[in-house]
């Protein structure tokens, strides 16, 4: 199955299109206290990291589905 969301985001660079498992991805956030997450990936294949500006030392990476 599969399924598509947006979400409201700064971002700054060129088009990037990436697959995260979404369970993963909620997984991570549940773990998260803060309004906002700073996501980092500079390319669709490569794993992305995750974080809280309110908390900078916790980081969470996932790794991408191919698309």
């Amino acid at each position: 199955d599969q399924a598509q969301d947006q979400v409201d985001a700064v971002y700054h660079g060129d088009e990037l299109l990436i697959g995260l498992n979404s369970a993963y991805l909620i997984d991570v956030l549940r773990t998260m206290d803060d309004d906002e997450v700073e996501l980092y990936c500079d390319k669709s294949n490569n794993a992305v990291r995750l974080a809280s500006p309110e908390q900078p030392d916790d980081v969470y990476v996932i790794m991408p589905m191919r698309l």
